[in-house]
């Protein structure tokens, strides 16, 4: 899978910065942990919407879900099916090909 490794983080940036340092809205934007790349920026007209602060803490620990999704597959499977659709087992099959690119 070719992704941004996590782990990641909401990282709050400032709307202005000058020499006493910065100031303004924070806005809730998601980095790799030590803050090298931006994985998602939130618009400045949703910046104060409590959601985009939830969405910007669902993302960052989104590598972290998908790890222990994988895992949580590989280890057991409560589906005689194997194809069902419905079980948490299969549905969590599905929700690793969605993420790895499969239609």
């Amino acid at each position: 899978m070719k992704h941004t490794p996590g782990p990641w983080k909401v990282d709050y940036r400032y709307t202005c910065e000058d020499e006493d340092g910065p100031f303004g809205d924070n806005w809730p934007d998601v980095r790799t942990l030590d803050g090298s790349q931006i994985i998602c920026m939130t618009p400045q007209a949703v910046q104060d919407i409590p959601e985009a602060r939830a969405n910007a803490r669902i993302l960052a620990v989104s590598p972290d879900m998908f790890a222990v999704i994988k895992e949580m597959v590989s280890c057991r499977s409560d589906c005689n099916d194997r194809n069902c659709g419905e079980c948490t087992h299969c549905k969590a099959l599905a929700i690793i090909a969605k993420a790895e690119g499969a239609e």
